[in-house]
């Protein structure tokens, strides 16, 4: 393989994990860029579940989660969600959940901030934001110059040949 095709496949890989993050975390994603959160509409809420659980991770890590579902009204109609926050609901500290859970009982009203145009896209603490996405704009960055240096290689090879 030629070095032109090493670059290419550096760049679509670089490429392929920031895209993976951003759609696998969708809604954290959309509300900590996509979405001005000054637009978001509110309305009383009510917490109908509070839990947590706890999932294996690699190289023996044990990830702590919350589990918290709430429901509201909107123009007649109920919404129900599980979106507390536009950040991970886990951590490898064990006392996570708990902070969480002690915020928000089954039961308890709360307020709760969505998109009037979509209000199934919804969440409890809008300003708490996931700042792991800043890290990979990282690879979008060393993947769009890997594409440049593979277009430039390839525009070498056409008129130099």
């Amino acid at each position: 393989m030629s070095f032109a095709g090493y670059v290419l496949i550096f760049s679509i890989v670089f490429l392929l994990i920031p895209l993976w993050e951003f759609l696998s975390n969708w809604h954290d994603f959309k509300g900590t860029y996509l979405f001005d959160r000054d637009k978001l509409s509110t309305r009383p809420g009510v917490i109908l579940s509070s839990t947590t659980y706890i999932s294996p991770g690699r190289k023996r890590k044990t990830y702590y989660h919350y589990s918290i579902e709430y429901e509201f009204e909107y123009n007649g109609k109920r919404y129900a969600s599980d979106e507390v926050t536009f950040d991970d609901n886990y951590r490898l500290d064990p006392d996570f959940p708990e902070i969480y859970l002690d915020r928000y009982k089954e039961g308890k009203p709360v307020t709760v901030y969505f998109d009037p145009h979509n209000p199934s896209f919804s969440v409890l603490e809008p300003n708490n934001i996931n700042e792991r996405f800043d890290f990979l704009w990282i690879f979008v960055f060393l993947s769009l110059i890997g594409f440049y240096v593979f277009g430039c290689m390839l525009l070498i090879r056409k008129y130099l040949s």
